[in-house]
């Protein structure tokens, strides 16, 4: 019971922040000054869309990976499903 609470616990929090990046990047002037960055370094727009795209990600990405730390390592280490090394698991998580 304690492995689902925890689990569903982390999906919900890591679930919340997600949607709220994309939020914040839409109803404040972040969305305008990460189009402008965009901007600089392009003028094709399907190139703008790549690089937009690929720091959307990367940015998830980042938010996401503690979660999937404590998911996904700690949690998993803690009631016994893993034996997984940290090393291991980094790799897994950067495939």
């Amino acid at each position: 019971i304690d492995y689902d609470r925890d689990g569903f616990f982390t999906a919900l929090v890591s679930w919340f922040l997600g949607k709220l990046f994309f939020l914040i990047l839409i109803f404040t002037p972040i969305g305008v000054y990460t189009e402008y960055f965009v901007d600089l370094y392009s003028k094709n727009r399907f190139t703008k869309l790549v690089y937009f795209a690929t720091g959307l990600y990367f940015i998830l990405f980042l938010i996401e990976i503690p979660f999937s730390f404590y998911f996904g390592f700690i949690l998993e280490h803690k009631h016994g499903f893993s034996n997984m090394s940290f090393g291991f698991w980094i790799w897994t998580q950067l495939k």
